[in-house]
């Protein structure tokens, strides 16, 4: 009864092709493609990938320094660690997390193109006024990031835990070493 952030009346499968713990191709190609081409089988709803799944117990992920301008931070703190994920074209309708504001990612989203990303409602509230986030932008690393959408909070570890900010950046925009299927299927 727990909001958690996603649908969890939805008939997920969920395969682990690549954990953290082994060496394997490039997933940031494979996984998108193999997405792709599963989409069209009959009884897939939606077919995306991503580096984490929800409530995986793996920690939320990694974090990124991120600066985002006209935010004045603590004294000698030129950044603040955001937890983020690294999630494939159709992860939102796919797991069913609610896109509040702007847009999911698209297939414009490529490796090429400006760097995109997907901030938590959270996030949004905590470095925007009115949590107005979207068109605005922040860094990572010197990278300039424009924000096209804000998601609902999810619950990233566990479902006691509280929400923090989070960002979800596109799989064609992140190399990743790590990642994982996944499908809603219709039965």
């Amino acid at each position: 009864h727990l909001p958690l952030g996603f649908n969890i009346h939805k008939n997920l499968l969920i395969v682990d092709l690549f954990p953290a713990s082994s060496f394997h191709p490039e997933p940031s190609s494979f996984l998108p493609d193999l997405a792709e081409k599963l989409r069209g089988l009959p009884g897939v709803e939606h077919s995306t990938c991503a580096r984490r799944v929800l409530l995986s117990g793996a920690g939320g992920g990694v974090d990124f320094p991120v600066s985002v301008p006209g935010v004045t931070l603590p004294k000698g703190q030129s950044s603040v660690p955001i937890k983020f994920n690294s999630v494939g074209r159709e992860y939102f309708a796919t797991v069913g997390t609610r896109i509040l504001a702007g847009r999911a990612f698209t297939p414009s989203d490529g490796p090429n193109s400006q760097k995109v990303a997907i901030v938590s409602e959270m996030m949004a509230r905590r470095f925007w006024r009115n949590g107005d986030a979207v068109g605005h932008s922040f860094e990572i690393a010197g990278v300039d990031y424009q924000i096209v959408g804000i998601a609902e909070n999810a619950k990233i570890n566990h479902v006691h835990e509280s929400y923090e900010p989070y960002m979800y950046l596109p799989f064609s925009q992140s190399p990743v070493t790590e990642g994982s299927l996944i499908l809603e299927t219709k039965g």
